[in-house]
């Protein structure tokens, strides 16, 4: 029986569907965990593109390559192909963490009630700089995302058949956590690492669009002033100004 479905949606970003690729292939063999990839169409603009785009296809468990709407649609495409009990997203550039030990999260997944299980994520820089982040208890959701999405594991029947909304190009996955936490699903956090993220996906630049998402998202699940979650807006904008620096990014999440 299939415990851990890992989805990888992609689209135009061929070196980083090697790197999560790679940080995914010591587990291939396991029966416990099942691969799955999902291509938005990808163009290859060369042999050695195509060879990549088709090694990560021909090693993933279940596979499908075709225009899509959106990076969330993709996610529903490859949730309805899941298997699993658990179900984990990683996308194309993200990875998992060298330290991270599968057998022990194996055996955590088999034990633990939550529907929502949270991990520790690192976030790392072109510099090669690294930020370990902050996981906060579910009572800030309606401050922000507890976790990072690469190091959330979500019970698959709590999901259902298409769990993101499509409406949003940035913010679905907060939206799913807030549903999740207001239907009094369990959620559970460890401190093992899990996955590593890189900055400059398109939450990072795309920094309007995602603070105004994360907006609606906010005052459409909590009983939230429009003037308060203004306000935080202006003080998430300010953190992310921070966070283009490493060590105040470091020095920023051990403190709030």
């Amino acid at each position: 029986m299939t415990l851990l479905s890992i989805v990888t949606v992609h689209l135009n970003d061929l070196v980083g569907l090697e790197r999560t690729r790679r940080s995914v292939e010591c587990l291939l063999s396991l029966s416990t965990i099942e691969w799955i990839v999902v291509d938005g169409a990808t163009e290859c603009n060369s042999e050695e593109e195509r060879a990549i785009l088709e090694l990560s296809l021909g090693q993933a468990d279940k596979a499908l390559s075709e225009n899509d709407d959106g990076i969330y649609d993709a996610m529903n495409k490859g949730t309805a192909l899941a298997t699993g009990e658990f179900v984990l997203y990683l996308n194309a550039g993200d990875e998992l963490h060298h330290s991270l030990d599968i057998e022990a999260v194996i055996g955590y997944l088999r034990g633990t009630s939550a529907d929502v299980s949270w991990m520790i994520c690192i976030e790392k820089y072109p510099d090669g700089k690294e930020v370990r982040l902050k996981t906060r208890h579910p009572r800030w959701a309606w401050y922000c995302m507890p976790a990072s999405h690469q190091v959330t594991f979500f019970r698959r029947t709590a999901l259902g058949a298409a769990p993101y909304d499509t409406r949003y190009r940035i913010a679905a996955d907060y939206d799913l956590v807030c549903r999740l936490i207001k239907a009094g699903r369990p959620t559970d956090t460890t401190d093992r690492v899990a996955a590593i993220s890189y900055r400059g996906g398109v939450s990072h630049t795309e920094v309007s669009l995602s603070l105004e998402e994360e907006n609606n998202v906010r005052l459409n699940h909590f009983n939230i002033s429009p003037v308060f979650s203004r306000m935080i807006m202006g003080f998430k904008a300010f953190n992310l100004r921070l966070a283009r620096v490493a060590s105040l990014r470091a020095w920023w999440r051990r403190r709030i």
